[in-house]
């Protein structure tokens, strides 16, 4: 079941929330930084990452009880200790014939008729009902419901991404050599002002504009069959400019990591805004490299203008990703001042540093657990001559009962497989109910 998994209702909005949280400042970091957008993709790539892994932190935080928030404490409400916290060495001081779970009528006289009816229960019965009543409620609980949605949307976009995939094994496999001595020579004078130590691949195909493979040990960059044409030897240098900026900057890797992100959490509408997001800045802080090399803005911008997509685009990293994309870039191209395109090795220790705290906060922002002082604190009951039985609660493997015993003020905790008392809880005042942890 899904409560086996550690996936109950609890997990399910601890992850939504955490999620949401992540990438909602790393979107807002985005947009405070947008005048510098390799700064902006930097951080929000690292908002991504924080986004993927808080809920696994706060796992490990709840698994290892290094939770910093106290637990609010109510003085009247029955302590609950669930049997592996128990010490095991804690004898208990009832002897086991003194309980009788089949109590007549006279032992439960003093209890109320529902006690009375309780105490009479057959512990095997009792772990049987439970049973059933789980099993019941877990067929249709909303937190089932959910997880299968959340399955089945994910599996959705995974088959999206693998069909992706295929289509860039496809593309790339069935390349061809280009011939035309004029692209080799901007491809190569690109690469020397970028100051690339590698040397890159130019191969044609059917695209409609420039498309660089960044999965290799160089970069592949393909143009179209009967683009040569369009564009002087100094235009295509600064188009290849951009498409080595993406491979110099690893722009194929984060959009991995963005990929991963919407296939986790498709019903997060944060996180197909952070993909897109990521593309865009990627998409300026390559622009900002070509400037950088020394072109110029309006005739760089009208190099983008003659290239414009038509058609699909290829799986690769194009240098026009859309009409609507394009019209910002050329506005900012020829509008915006200038920034630098490299992020700086301390802004990115500074960023990544931020982060990290912020990721171990909200992972550390959970109550820890009292059950170790607790038990510190509780002794054994005290013998009497009755217990007077009134909840009795089953443990998740059912191999466990815990009674509430009214009348010894404690709580008596039953190996059902020996049929007695395996240990007892001085309770402070006569315990009122009892309730099973969501961790049993």
């Amino acid at each position: 079941m899904a409560d086996s998994m550690l996936w109950n209702e609890s997990m399910l909005w601890t992850v939504a929330w955490q999620t949401s949280l992540m990438l909602a400042f790393g979107l807002l970091a985005s947009q405070i930084w947008s005048h510098r957008p390799a700064r902006a993709h930097r951080i929000l790539i690292f908002a991504i990452i924080a986004s993927l892994s808080v809920p696994t932190l706060t796992l490990a935080v709840r698994e290892l009880d290094w939770g910093l928030l106290a637990r609010p404490v109510n003085e009247q409400s029955t302590t609950f200790l669930p049997v592996e916290h128990v010490d095991a060495t804690t004898s208990t001081a009832i002897a086991p014939e003194a309980v009788e779970f089949r109590a007549n009528a006279q032992n439960a006289a003093p209890q109320s008729a529902i006690a009375g009816e309780r105490s009479s229960l057959e512990p095997a019965s009792v772990v049987g009902e439970v049973r059933e009543k789980e099993a019941r409620e877990a067929r249709l609980s909303p937190m089932v419901c959910l997880t299968w949605a959340w399955a089945i949307l994910s599996g959705v976009v995974a088959l999206r991404l693998v069909r992706l995939l295929h289509r860039a094994r496809v593309f790339v496999t069935g390349r061809q050599p280009a011939e035309a001595s004029l692209l080799r020579q901007a491809l190569n004078q690109a690469a020397s002002r970028l100051g690339l130590q590698t040397s890159p691949e130019l191969c044609v195909s059917s695209v409609g504009c420039p498309v660089v493979w960044c999965w290799g040990r160089r970069p592949v960059v393909f143009v179209g069959r009967d683009t040569a044409e369009k564009l002087a030897s100094r235009d295509w240098t600064a188009v290849f400019c951009h498409e080595l900026a993406h491979w110099m900057r690893g722009d194929h890797l984060a959009a991995a990591v963005s990929e991963f992100l919407v296939v986790l959490l498709p019903w997060n509408p944060l996180a197909w805004w952070a993909k897109r997001r990521l593309g865009q800045l990627a998409e300026c802080a390559c622009d900002d490299w070509v400037l950088d090399c020394g072109h110029v803005a309006t005739a760089y911008a009208e190099s983008l203008v003659t290239l414009s997509a038509r058609g699909s685009l290829s799986p690769g990293i194009a240098i026009i990703r859309g009409r609507k994309t394009l019209e910002g870039r050329i506005r900012r191209i020829l509008l915006t001042r200038f920034s630098p395109p490299e992020v700086g090795r301390g802004w990115t220790a500074l960023a990544f540093g931020g982060i990290f705290t912020l990721t171990t906060v909200i992972a550390l922002a959970q109550t820890g657990s009292e059950t170790s002082e607790a038990a510190s604190n509780l002794g054994p009951m005290a013998p009497a001559p009755f217990l007077g039985p009134i909840e009795v609660v089953a443990s998740l493997d059912g191999k466990t009962l815990f009674v509430a015993c009214a009348d010894a003020k404690g709580l008596a905790v039953v190996d059902v497989s020996a049929g007695k008392v395996s240990r007892s809880l001085a309770m402070p005042a006569e315990p009122t109910g009892l309730v099973l942890s969501p961790n049993g």
